[in-house]
């Protein structure tokens, strides 16, 4: 079996970063872009320099192309680096059901285990947050699956 950190080294860590960043962004999104857009509109991917926006409808599409400068300003401002922004109608994304608690991470041997060999200190830290989590999260479902 091959250690996570060897994997993530021939994978490249962008991608690991660029999830970091959208994930960091949409929780942002409503104070970085204030009112309307922090409330119709929605981060959906970053992909080759694209951060693809969605919308609810073909009038707010319109909307953003007239203010994409000043939207994409804010944005590049945030995450210290250019973008190029492309809306998408869409739906936003479900929240989650409300009978799940939010989840924090344990921290385990298992995900100390698996994250010690790595030498970055940023990834390691990434990674054990998201193990962590995923521990959490199985925990959870565990126990809730007893009667």
């Amino acid at each position: 079996m091959e250690r996570i950190g060897n994997i993530l080294g021939k994978q490249g860590l962008g991608a690991v970063q660029r999830a970091f960043a959208l994930a960091q962004l949409t929780e942002e999104w409503p104070r970085l872009l204030g009112e309307p857009w922090g409330s119709m509109s929605w981060p959906l991917r970053m992909q080759n320099g694209i951060l693809w926006i969605g919308v609810p409808d073909s009038s707010w599409a319109q909307r953003f192309a007239f203010e994409n400068r000043r939207l994409r300003l804010r944005i590049e401002a945030r995450l210290g680096n250019p973008v190029e922004l492309r809306a998408q109608i869409s739906r936003p994304a479900e929240p989650p059901p409300p009978d799940k608690p939010p989840v924090v991470g344990v921290n385990t041997p298992e995900v100390e285990a698996a994250v010690s060999a790595m030498p970055d200190g940023a990834l390691r830290d990434i990674m054990r947050g998201y193990l962590g989590r995923l521990a959490a999260y199985q925990k959870t479902d565990a126990e809730r699956e007893k009667p």
